[in-house]
């Protein structure tokens, strides 16, 4: 888990690193040339949306096996957490 934070807070930074990033939607049209708007853009959103997603699932998988085994979900010295929040923990990565 501790790699996956690794990753998404590199990916944050380094995407607001970018210039691209401080431009709006809106001001694509005159901000970017036709070849990135029609050729770069979309590649770049492909990837991002692929990194969200391998993020989520593997975000859903420890989540999920947290909340189905015992000796992950509740450490020594703990109390147990209320299945209510475990459940909406899974439901928000949904």
């Amino acid at each position: 888990m501790n790699d996956v934070l690794a990753f998404s807070q590199t990916l944050h930074t380094q995407w607001g690193q970018l210039s691209i990033s401080n431009i709006d939607a809106s001001a694509e049209d005159t901000e970017f040339s036709l070849q990135t708007r029609d050729k770069t853009l979309p590649v770049l959103w492909r990837l991002l949306r692929s990194a969200l997603f391998v993020v989520t699932i593997i975000v859903k998988a420890v989540f999920g096996r947290v909340l189905n085994d015992r000796a992950l979900a509740v450490p020594d010295g703990m109390t147990m957490c209320s299945p209510a929040i475990n459940s909406s923990l899974l439901l928000t990565i949904l």
